[in-house]
């Protein structure tokens, strides 16, 4: 049986990634890592999974111009942000939610953290995870 390993999560695996976004889709993008070594290999998984769909979303379908990424780590908290200054979307309930957002909060309340998502038509989307240690 084939063990499936996730990415770790740092400075180099996810410039990677938004590197590539840069060079594919001509967005402008800005890494920020502090305090990695506070978190927890779980934590960091669950992390990079939910940048990677906050990634995608923001690629799919907000015609964004630039993306931020957040991740600040103490041995108290841990926060990811990520902003894009797309379109942006009216925000609906969880069970209105497509499988993406469905699968981000999931995998926050896995962690025992809290996602925030914000967003309004033609001021971008937010993206604000934060678990406590």
């Amino acid at each position: 049986m084939t063990e499936f390993c996730s990415p770790p999560l740092n400075a180099y695996t996810l410039s990677t990634r938004l590197r590539i976004v840069e060079q594919r889709i001509g967005i402008r993008t800005k890494l920020e890592i502090n305090g990695q070594d506070h978190i927890s290999q779980k934590i960091r998984r669950e992390i990079f999974y939910i940048a990677t769909e906050a990634l995608n979303n923001a690629i799919k379908h907000s015609h964004a111009k630039q993306i931020l990424v957040i991740i600040e780590a103490t041995d108290r908290k841990t926060e990811l942000l990520i902003k894009d200054n797309g379109r942006g979307f009216t925000t609906k309930p969880l069970d209105e939610k497509g499988m993406g957002l469905e699968n981000m909060y999931h995998r926050a309340k896995k962690i025992g953290g809290t996602l925030q998502i914000t967003s309004s038509p033609r001021e971008g989307t937010g993206v604000q995870l934060s678990v406590e240690l």
